[in-house]
């Protein structure tokens, strides 16, 4: 019910209608008008009375306002009738700042956005706005004793923004919502590389309990470290190498086999005395993503701070070379589309033009016309070869010299108890080849794999040279990010493995790895990756 206060009386008001009754909201700071409702009163009473023409000729409303007997009175609503809702963020590593400052939280830890309002009426529900990078995103959840709590599972940039919740409730026949102040979060990197020539090259440096300490190098592969690059938006690992220190220094022990298994990198890290640090190395401008290896997937590229993949019209053979070598693979051996799956069609749009012989792809001269379009299922998908993981070294020719073997770095290999006849086996068991035929007449070209209708029956052969007798072959088959495996004796240094009536679900990378035990030690060695795609509606018999 709107009163006016009127020669130090406060009485009823009549005669307003939705115009004049904005002045009063406005005067209340209680936004705009809704709704004006007359209701009867009784018994009559004092009110006071709104003159129209009075009113609008700009008067006040104390010389508008005349004394009269009414048994009306105006029930008015203004739109901002709610309390604004508050907000509050926690973490859970604990990592936050004062409530007028927003929340700093780690990457990968939890944070919470909590809304809250005072209990004025049941119901309603909470919108939570979250813009970022100048796009907005919301998430709703009903009101729960007049709150609502929104939880982000493991933190990443993408997260960081200014986030504001919004109460609505509908009440006295309407909508109305209330929004709180902006609070901002801003994710912090948990791990570093310092010291470096780049972005993604140096020592890498982990923060754990609020204090950065560089990390162990002890016993870590290029495929364990990628996940710090990773991690740090920087692609793969290319290298990792010890640094040895004069003395022994505090440094965060973070096991492998913890990493690898998913586990967060806080959870997987101890104190630890060392005179090791890891110097770490990512290809901060390349990576190939869905493969079975660091050196398969789909190509992406890095500019402006964002990944694209690559229209297989704009990359050659040329191309290829030049981002295998960035990424300390061996050459490439298979180049072709739709291998490793796409989200959307290519967004990457100029012709890479390589020469070859260019230390990364970026360095490569490029179409000075963009692509106007590229269809889904283009993108560039690659395989190159893995790279050596033995060398002679320092000797007269490639032949002769001091063994090592590359893990991460190349490290001399420790020589008790090695003979001549296990020597004999680092560089004679060569490579085992790979083959696929199907029964309707396809056969795959070397570069390219295997395209097979769907419900017809196809072969992958594998087989070696003959240097050893007997072993056996393992067909590895990967597909949607599932691995099989398949074992037959070698029968004439070779298997043959059919599958019949061939399904999507055949559809991926095959490699043959044979294995053969000789001089009283298990050998093997894996082929180049082979692909699969099947085409077609089933084929009708």
């Amino acid at each position: 019910m709107v009163e006016l206060k009127h020669l130090g009386e406060w009485r009823p008001a009549i005669g307003y209608d939705l115009r004049k009754a904005a002045v009063v909201c406005e005067h209340l700071d209680c936004g705009s008008p809704v709704s004006a409702v007359i209701r009867p009163k009784s018994p009559p009473s004092d009110v006071l009375e709104i003159s129209s023409d009075c009113f609008q000729s700009g008067s006040t409303r104390d010389e508008c306002a005349a004394p009269n007997d009414s048994n009306y009175t105006l029930d008015l609503i203004c739109s901002d009738l709610l309390v604004h809702p508050n907000i509050h963020a926690s973490s859970m590593d604990g990592v936050s700042k004062a409530q007028q400052q927003g929340l700093q939280v780690s990457r990968g830890s939890n944070f919470t956005i909590s809304c809250s309002t005072q209990p004025q009426y049941p119901g309603g529900s909470f919108r939570l706005t979250f813009t970022s990078s100048n796009k907005a995103y919301s998430y709703t959840q009903p009101a729960a004793n007049h709150s609502a709590h929104f939880l982000f599972p493991a933190a990443e940039p993408a997260h960081q923004g200014n986030y504001s919740c919004v109460y609505h409730v509908f009440v006295f026949s309407h909508n109305f919502s209330s929004e709180s102040r902006l609070l901002s979060v801003t994710v912090s990197e948990s791990v570093r590389l310092m010291g470096g020539a780049r972005h993604c090259a140096g020592t890498l440096e982990l923060k754990h309990l609020g204090v950065w300490r560089p990390v162990d190098g002890s016993d870590w592969t290029i495929k364990a470290a990628s996940v710090f690059c990773e991690h740090l938006d920087c692609g793969s690992a290319v290298s990792v190498e010890w640094r040895e220190d004069s003395s022994e220094k505090s440094v965060w022990k973070i096991r492998n086999d913890c990493i690898e298994s998913g586990s967060a990198i806080k959870e997987c890290s101890q104190l630890w005395l060392s005179s090791f640090s890891l110097y770490l190395t990512c290809s901060d401008s390349v990576r190939l993503l869905n493969g079975s290896s660091l050196c398969s997937g789909r190509l992406e590229v890095k500019s402006n701070q964002s990944w694209s993949s690559v229209c297989e019209a704009d990359f050659d053979q040329q191309d290829a070379e030049v981002v295998c070598r960035e990424l300390a693979c061996g050459p490439p051996s298979v180049l072709q589309g739709a291998l490793y799956g796409e989200v959307e069609a290519p967004v990457w749009s100029k012709e890479f033009q390589c020469g070859g012989h260019e230390s990364a792809l970026l360095d490569c001269r490029s179409s000075g016309s963009a692509r106007n379009s590229c269809s889904p299922g283009k993108a560039v998908g690659l395989t190159c070869s893995e790279p050596d993981d033995v060398r002679l070294w320092g000797g007269a020719n490639h032949c002769a010299g001091t063994l090592e073997l590359k893990l991460g770095e190349w490290r001399p290999v420790e020589a008790t108890e090695w003979t001549l006849g296990t020597a004999a086996v680092i560089y004679l068991l060569v490579h085992p080849n790979i083959h696929a035929s199907s029964m309707d007449g396809a056969s795959e070209a070397q570069q390219q794999g295997l395209q097979v209708s769907r419900g017809s029956n196809f072969t992958i052969s594998c087989s070696i040279q003959p240097q050893y007798p007997g072993g056996s072959f393992q067909l590895i088959f990967i597909s949607s990010n599932t691995a099989y495996n398949y074992t037959q004796p070698a029968a004439n240094h070779s298997a043959h493995f059919l599958f019949s009536a061939a399904e999507p679900a055949h559809q991926g990378n095959y490699s043959c790895v044979y294995h053969i035990y000789v001089f009283s030690h298990n050998f093997s060695s894996e082929s180049r990756q082979l692909s699969v795609i099947v085409s077609g509606k089933l084929k009708q018999r």
